[in-house]
């Protein structure tokens, strides 16, 4: 999925996952700023996401919504320098726990 997020800025049709229209990322990004301004005082963004059918639930790691959102950050920021539609951003290191 975060390959598809990812479609429009690859494309160079925006530069920023929030500005990626119809994506589930940006709808992700914009459930959890309006949890934040709401201040609820939950992490209802940080529930686990739903496993893929047929998949055994206890095999997989734990996926949470922010979790998701700093991988496909971070994916975005992977590319060839000779391709467009890399995110911008400083190098950094993977997410905390993406391979463990």
């Amino acid at each position: 999925m975060a390959y598809v997020d990812l479609n429009p800025v690859r494309a160079g049709m925006c530069e920023t996952l929030r500005e990626s229209e119809h994506t589930s990322v940006r709808y992700r990004i914009e459930s959890a700023r309006s949890v934040i301004s709401k201040a609820l005082g939950r992490r209802s963004q940080d529930q686990a996401l739903k496993p893929v059918a047929g998949l055994d639930v206890n095999t997989l790691a734990v996926l949470t919504e922010s979790s998701y959102i700093d991988l496909v950050r971070w994916t975005g920021l992977q590319a060839h320098p000779d391709k467009r539609g890399k995110l911008s951003g400083a190098e950094e290191e993977p997410p905390e726990g993406l391979w463990s």
